[in-house]
């Protein structure tokens, strides 16, 4: 119990997309922690209105699964709030 009420004290950033077949639909138990702050990512693959595509050098392709929404370029939308996350965490 001394464990959990640890963990329930730190403050972290969490992005979850409710398509993501993992943690998805079974995140919203962390809205009840303060110390957490959680975005959901989108309602589709898209981001700020704009539609989430993975590229290589020679090839892209669309992110097709809610997990893999980060490493889509529209996820460096939410950088300013990732870098303000961790200005915050330094002070």
């Amino acid at each position: 119990m001394t464990k959990l009420k640890i963990i329930l004290k730190l403050r972290f950033l969490a992005f979850t997309h409710p398509k993501d077949k993992y943690e998805g639909l079974l995140s919203d138990w962390l809205d009840e922690i303060p110390s957490v702050n959680r975005i959901v990512i989108s309602e589709n693959f898209k981001i700020n209105g704009q539609k989430c595509i993975r590229k290589g050098d020679d090839w892209s392709e669309p992110v097709k699964k809610g997990h893999d929404m980060d490493i889509g370029l529209c996820f460096q939308y939410y950088n300013p709030v990732i870098l303000d996350y961790i200005a915050s965490r330094i002070k």
